[in-house]
């Protein structure tokens, strides 16, 4: 028997998850949670929820074809349960604090990469005091996780039969898994693989508070059992949208309010300043054409790397993170990113998946992070194989004040690298410089001096 190697589960999906009817309890107890509205469902499938008789308009967003197919048929037979819309994750086509409650089933979200980005998109679209629901696996726990059924019978009357397994993916990184389905009916065997990124209990509340989610309960099952790090299969989150978000805590204010200040004027101000980046990337721009990548852009400010790399046609998936909110604002204005989050680049970069960007940016960001050697390690991490960092460093002036120190001129710690010092940071990082240029940055007012920079590529070569 060949097993087929297929694109989409749709039509084995309800057999897969009839088993998960058990939800209704956890399902219950979140709507009662919930404030007055429709609750939306992320990754809806077949429209399980459809059958959970919830009081509440239904908002079902499914971007697989196939799914969706079936969607619109049991939509069709009883349009009052609710609506389908085509959409996915990371740009849910609803307005910002519209609904009360968003649904993932189970492992929808860790199959949505990055997670961050998809968190704070549901955290949009929440109504202040609204709730987020999902459940995920333990990977405390996953080495448990196998499941085998001889044989069930379908609602059509075929008779099929699967077993289920989870397993980790070392080389991807520590929270890379993949689940593989088998099923039999009687002449064929379908194979099914899907990845998902696991994050342990902490690290789902550090992202959901990061995004701006408070007021966390966390369960060991749908019967919203106590969560056992090492015995529960599953984590079931709930999690309430808060007004505001933390602030940050290690840069000094004066970062965050200096490119909040800088926010409305970004453009003209890097336009008076002859900023020199683009020039740069442009220089090798046409190696990447015709590739669909996905880029991470950090201290993104308002897009200016996303905007310039794809009007060379660098087409693909971008990302952006950046410590200034009113940045981060104006960087959603321009819908060539598929997601923005703010985070403090100075403690780290907040996100789970490992081995999944082709291309990191840093630019204007190596100037206020002290530990630039976490920073570059954190890159690698990041980095598919064969993966590329373009980033700039400022270089040691003769003027300007020690690497390090707050410039008493601008309020701000800042720092700077000599040729040599770059290649033993990349070194020990694990990177490999394969170009580094030096070039006139822009002219500061403040200094009354020109600025030079390391325009510099770097890639990762191995696991």
């Amino acid at each position: 028997m060949t097993p087929q190697i297929l694109n989409s589960y749709a039509q084995c999906y309800d057999f897969i998850f009839s088993s998960l009817e058990l939800d209704f309890l956890s399902i219950r107890e979140f709507e009662s949670r919930c404030p007055d509205g429709p609750i939306l469902e992320v990754g809806a499938g077949s429209g399980k929820l459809l059958n959970l008789g919830l009081d509440r308009e239904l908002i079902l967003v499914e971007d697989d074809p196939d799914m969706l197919t079936i969607l619109r048929e049991r939509l069709e037979l009883n349009p009052s349960k609710g609506k389908y819309i085509e959409g996915n994750a990371l740009r849910l086509p609803v307005p910002d604090e519209s609904v009360a409650g968003v649904v993932y089933a189970i492992n929808t979200l860790s199959e949505m990469s990055p997670i961050l980005f998809a968190l704070n998109e549901a955290h949009r679209v929440l109504k202040q005091d609204g709730f987020i629901y999902f459940v995920v696996e333990n990977p405390s726990a996953v080495d448990k996780r196998t499941y085998r059924l001889k044989k069930k019978r379908d609602n059509n009357g075929k008779i099929y039969s699967y077993s289920l397994s989870m397993v980790p993916i070392p080389r991807l990184g520590k929270r890379a898994f993949q689940t593989k389905f088998e099923i039999h009916d009687e002449n064929r065997e379908h194979t099914f693989l899907v990845s998902h990124t696991l994050p342990t209990v902490h690290e789902w509340k550090s992202m959901l508070e990061l995004v701006g989610f408070n007021g966390l309960s966390v369960f060991g099952s749908y019967m919203l059992d106590e969560f056992k790090e090492d015995d529960s299969h599953q984590i079931l989150i709930f999690a309430q949208k808060r007004a505001s978000a933390p602030a940050n805590k290690t840069l000094p204010p004066a970062v965050e309010e200096y490119f909040d200040g800088l926010a409305p004027i970004y453009d003209q101000v890097v336009q008076k300043v002859e900023y020199k980046v683009p020039e740069w990337l442009y220089s090798f721009s046409s190696e990447f054409e015709g590739m669909h990548l996905r880029y991470l852009d950090l201290g993104c400010g308002n897009g200016i790397i996303g905007r310039t790399l794809q009007s060379y046609g660098l087409k693909g998936s971008y990302y952006g993170i950046d410590i200034s909110k009113k940045m981060v604002q104006e960087c959603r204005r321009y819908s060539g990113y598929n997601g923005v989050v703010t985070a403090n680049l100075e403690e780290d970069v907040p996100l789970q998946e490992e081995s999944y960007f082709h291309v990191v940016t840093v630019f204007g960001l190596t100037e206020f992070v002290g530990d630039i050697d976490k920073l570059l390690r954190r890159v690698r991490g990041l980095l598919a194989v064969g993966g590329e960092c373009w980033i700039s460093f400022e270089k040691t002036l003769q003027q300007t004040t020690p690497s390090g120190e707050i410039d008493p001129r601008i309020n701000m710690r800042k720092y700077h690298y000599s040729r040599e010092e770059i290649e033993k940071l990349v070194d020990s990082a694990g990177l490999r410089v394969i170009q580094m240029d030096e070039r006139f940055s822009y002219f500061s007012s403040t200094y009354g001096a020109n600025f030079f920079n390391f325009f510099v590529r770097l890639r990762r070569e191995s696991f």
